[in-house]
């Protein structure tokens, strides 16, 4: 069956809300998923990508290109990958990873990373087949308690300490 990926619009929310509520088991406010799709849009390097098959929403994947700084590289970071839990084991995860690594590719990037803070470990065996591997570990630190009621006054700060070793 045909599907298509691009780039999330408006039009998604209710959608994408769902699976956002399904995947972290926490209804979302009213709002604040067009909160974050808006602050998406107007980021120059976070871009939202939909997967849809038959005009039904199977998936979503957030992308943005990072520096690495121990090289003198870029890596695609998918910072969310998340599938209908009657998609799951059905290609549509793999189809994104895949669509990522060309976004990749056409930002020269070296290879990709994944993250995840959904604390759903037990899902990232099926990543192995993939070709993904674990890098290290990654720790992260709010430092602003307002963050989450307007993180849109927050978008040029520096408000976030993220931590990775190889």
């Amino acid at each position: 069956m045909e599907f298509i990926i691009r780039k999330a619009q408006a039009k998604d929310l209710p959608d994408i809300q769902i699976l956002m509520d399904e995947r972290t088991g926490n209804t979302m406010k009213d709002g604040d998923m067009e909160g974050r799709l808006n602050m998406i849009n107007e980021s120059p390097i976070n871009e939202l990508y939909i997967y849809e098959r038959a005009q039904k929403i199977k998936g979503l994947m957030g992308f943005r290109v990072r520096e690495n700084f121990d090289e003198a590289s870029r890596y695609g970071e998918i910072s969310a990958l998340v599938t209908t839990a009657a998609s799951q084991r059905n290609g549509v995860g793999r189809a994104m990873m895949e669509f990522a690594e060309e976004l990749a590719k056409k930002h020269g990037s070296k290879g990709t990373w994944l993250v995840s803070d959904f604390g759903l470990e037990q899902d990232t065996h099926v990543l192995f087949f993939t070709g993904i591997r674990d890098h290290g570990i990654s720790l992260c630190k709010t430092v602003l308690d307002s963050y989450q009621d307007n993180p849109k006054q927050f978008l040029t700060d520096n408000s976030k300490i993220e931590i990775t070793e190889q």
